[in-house]
């Protein structure tokens, strides 16, 4: 292989070597490349682009890996899956976006019912009255979710930080927190961010040493994790 300039103007003079008119405009001899000719340098040439483009790709996940979601994407993304595990949520969902609550929530409760209460049906409902400023029935539908059995433990970490962003309740998401810690984590709700959210209960409670502490924790397991680097550079102002 050669290097891809060198490539095109070796492609370009053999071409211009084969491809020869008169004044008339005749092509002398047998001077068109042929086809089969033409067709292997593309495939080359494809190979060689599909190549370095996965290699970049490649290259900058490992030396900038892509950064967290933010709170509204990682939100998204918890609604969007466990809506997948449960009942007819593309007409709860579409109900919800043309602002039809009434539809929207009877879908969701018959996810619910669909499920035979399964934990991640009702966090959905807990999600729906959590944008609908429904905070009672929100905190109603995370005590269904938190005390029913399942293999999801990241619904415990995904109550606790809806309570936070709710602002309700926070000695039962300290709980929770510390529940889903004390059992196997999983790659959907990283350790070190459910320790983020200790922390920012903690701050919130006026425990700022504590706070710290868990901030701490969270970078230790993901240093580049911008929200407690932040929070811990507040701490120490």
């Amino acid at each position: 292989w050669l290097p891809a300039p060198a490539l095109l103007d070796t492609m370009r003079k053999s071409i211009k070597m084969r491809r020869m008119e008169n004044p008339g405009g005749q092509v002398i001899g047998n001077t068109a490349p042929s086809r089969g000719w033409l067709e292997s340098w593309r495939v080359r040439w494809i190979y060689l682009a599909v190549l370095l483009f996965a290699g970049t790709i490649y290259l900058g996940c490992i030396i900038s890996p892509p950064s967290l979601m933010d709170d509204v994407d990682a939100v998204h993304a918890q609604i969007a899956r466990t809506m997948l595990t449960s009942g007819d949520w593309v007409t709860a969902r579409i109900a919800q976006k043309n602002h039809d609550d009434v539809t929207a929530e009877k879908e969701y409760r018959a996810a619910v019912e669909a499920s035979h209460g399964g934990a991640l049906a009702w966090l959905n409902l807990a999600f729906f009255y959590r944008r609908s400023e429904r905070l009672d029935d929100m905190e109603n539908a995370i005590n269904h979710a938190t005390s029913a059995q399942t293999n999801a433990s990241e619904v415990l970490m995904e109550a606790a930080e809806t309570l936070i962003g709710a602002g309700r309740d926070f000695p039962y998401a300290v709980q929770l927190l510390k529940l889903y810690l004390s059992s196997p984590t999983v790659e959907q709700a990283p350790a070190f961010k459910a320790h983020y959210l200790l922390g920012t209960i903690l701050e919130k409670q006026g425990n700022r040493e504590q706070a710290a502490e868990q901030y701490r924790a969270s970078l230790s397991m993901a240093k580049s994790f911008s929200r407690a680097q932040a929070a811990l550079e507040r701490l120490n102002r």
